[in-house]
């Protein structure tokens, strides 16, 4: 399939564009030199990546009863890549360089991306000692706590929180089958 056109937005100013579009803009900038970099590139967009989510865990707290969507309320590590690469297609035509491929069946980011992702979801797991879905059960409640895109001033947050909180068990069989997590 053709790739599509990158978007021009040197004529945009980002508190005239949306909170996402602001958000990818101000990292775009924040990030240029690591962007440049062979070694540094796939690494930043997933922080990029963890920006855009952030921002839109904060943006949408009255959303969190969705039903089986919950987990999209959790950091990026624990989305799983098919949930970031709808993040991904966002970002793609802001980027100047390949992150992935368009096929007959959807996008499929490249193995530099995944591998990105795959390190910082393993670096995650490490800091929170977490190897497998009991693990992950014992753990969700201080990952929720510590998830500080959680802590918005809206009106709904509190019942996010809770709404979260009360569904760990749920939430890491879903999150564990997502990352890949072991049983065990």
């Amino acid at each position: 399939m053709k790739r599509r056109r990158k978007l021009n937005f040197d004529n945009i100013k980002a508190n005239n564009a949306t909170s996402s579009v602001a958000c990818v803009l101000r990292s775009i900038e924040k990030y240029s030199k690591e962007l440049q970099s062979e070694d540094d590139r796939y690494d930043t967009v997933i922080q990029i990546l963890r920006n855009l989510h952030n921002d839109w865990v904060d943006d949408n707290t009255s959303k969190y009863s969705r039903q089986g969507k919950l987990f999209q309320y959790l950091p990026i590590e624990l989305i799983g890549l098919e949930e970031l690469v709808k993040d991904l297609l966002f970002l793609e035509p802001f980027i100047d360089f390949t992150v992935g491929e368009y096929t007959e069946t959807g996008f499929k980011p490249n193995e530099a991306f995944k591998n990105a992702y795959a390190k910082a979801t393993e670096k995650f797991l490490k800091d929170y000692d977490v190897h497998n879905t009991a693990d992950l059960k014992l753990k969700l409640p201080q990952i929720i706590k510590d998830y500080t895109a959680l802590q918005s001033g809206h009106e709904l947050a509190k019942a996010r929180y809770f709404k979260l909180l009360n569904s760990v068990d749920s939430l890491a069989e879903v999150v564990a089958q997502k990352i890949g997590l072991k049983n065990e």
